[in-house]
C-alpha cells in the first residue's frame, strides 16, 4: 500500500546522496512511499518495478542496478530471511517523522543475512526473481581497504574545527568575520541536532560554504533586528528631517 511520505529541503544537499545517479536518487525516493512505518519492505525487483514503475517497461531491467548502487552508498540494505528477499531504510528516521507507527509485520535485518567477509559482499539478485542464489561482488583487498579508509573518515564535527585557508577567504569574500563565523558554525554541529551529522572532511567544507551563503543573505535582516530603539528613532527622525528638507525646497521652487 502506498504511503503519504515527505522530502526535506536538506535531502538535495546531502554530499552521499549527490554521489547517486538521477535514476537511483528518485526509486530511493519512491521507495519512501513503499516501505512501512519502520522502513522495511519485500524486495523482489519484479514486485518493485511493477509497484513503483507502472509505466515505464525498462524498470524491470534497470532496477537492479539502482538498488544495488543505493546499497553500495548504504542508503539501503538487501537481506534474506527464508528464502524471501527484504530491504530496509537503516537511517528511516533521519528521512521521516513517523506519528502513530504501525508495527512492521516484515522480519527486521539482521548482519547475519547479508554475509560480510574478506572483502567480499554478498548481494542477493535483483533483475531476476530466481531464488535465494547469491552473487559475490569481489572488491579485492586494496579496493576494500580503500573503502575502509573512507568509511573511517566519516565523523561528526570537532569542537576545535577550523576551516581551510580556501574556507577562510569565501567567507571573507561573502563580507563575514571568518572567526566569528567558525565559532558559530561549530557551536551548532556539536551541539544540539546538529552534533548529530557526520561528514567526510571534504563534505564538512561544503556545508561550510552552504553556512556561509546562509550567513551572508541573512546579514542586512540581522543588522536590521540588532539595531537599538534609540538608533532606530534616531534614524526616523533624520529621515522625517530630510523628507521635510525636500517638500520645503521643492516649494521654494
Amino acid at each position: 500500500m502506498a504511503r503519504i511520505r515527505t522530502i526535506k529541503p536538506e535531502f538535495v544537499e546531502s554530499e552521499s546522496v549527490g554521489k547517486l545517479s538521477r535514476e537511483a536518487r528518485l526509486l530511493f525516493i519512491l521507495l519512501w512511499t513503499f516501505v512501512d512505518d519502520a522502513g522495511r519492505a519485500r524486495a523482489s525487483s519484479r514486485l518493485l518495478a511493477s509497484r513503483l514503475y507502472p509505466y515505464d517497461d525498462d524498470a524491470p531491467k534497470k532496477i537492479g542496478g539502482w538498488l544495488e548502487e543505493l546499497e553500495r552508498g548504504q542508503h539501503i540494505r538487501m537481506y534474506e530471511v527464508d528464502g524471501d528477499q527484504y530491504l530496509d531504510i537503516p537511517k528511516w528516521l533521519k528521512h521521516q517523522k513517523i506519528d502513530h507507527a504501525s508495527a512492521s509485520r516484515l522480519p527486521e535485518f539482521r548482519e547475519s543475512s547479508r554475509a560480510l567477509a574478506n572483502g567480499h559482499e554478498t548481494i542477493a539478485p535483483h533483475t531476476l526473481d530466481l531464488g535465494p542464489v547469491p552473487r559475490t561482488l569481489d572488491l579485492g583487498p586494496e579496493r576494500a581497504s580503500a573503502l575502509a579508509d573512507v568509511v573511517e573518515k566519516v565523523s561528526a564535527l570537532s569542537v576545535d574545527w577550523k576551516p581551510s585557508e580556501a574556507g577562510v577567504h569565501y567567507a571573507t569574500d561573502k563580507g563575514l568575520d571568518p572567526q566569528n563565523t567558525a565559532e558559530t558554525f561549530t557551536d551548532y554541529f556539536t551541539s544540539g541536532k546538529g552534533k548529530r551529522e557526520k561528514r567526510t572532511p571534504s563534505a564538512w567544507e561544503k556545508r561550510w560554504r552552504i553556512w556561509c551563503n546562509r550567513d551572508a543573505e541573512m546579514k542586512p535582516a540581522r543588522a536590521i533586528r540588532a539595531e537599538t530603539f534609540d538608533q532606530r528613532r534616531i534614524r526616523e527622525g533624520t529621515e522625517v528631517i530630510l523628507a521635510y528638507d525636500r517638500e520645503a525646497k521643492n516649494d521654494r521652487c
